[in-house]
């Protein structure tokens, strides 16, 4: 039972992570062209994160997966501390 609450937080947080995405990609697209941008975007993020599972599988084959969890941690770590400060740059404090 416990899995299946696992599965289906896991798939809940992917389908409504997935509905963010697609709303910021729409928001960056040029007038007249919605459907080709959009696509382009789509095709970039789906194909982008092929790789980086391909990528993970492979350095944990390599390496294990404790390499793999402290580069995966040290990956969201980085890409805190971007936002951090280009919203702090952005907001002038």
């Amino acid at each position: 039972m416990n899995l299946c609450i696992g599965i289906f937080c896991l798939w809940a947080t992917y389908g409504l992570s997935t509905v963010l995405v697609y709303t910021i990609a729409m928001d960056y697209v040029r007038v007249g062209r919605e459907g080709t941008d959009f696509t382009l975007q789509i095709v970039v993020l789906h194909l982008s994160s092929m790789l980086v599972a391909v990528g993970s599988g492979k350095l944990a084959d390599l390496s294990g997966y404790t390499v793999l969890f402290v580069a995966e941690a040290a990956l969201a770590l980085a890409s805190l501390f971007y936002v951090w400060f280009y919203f702090k740059k952005i907001s002038g404090r």
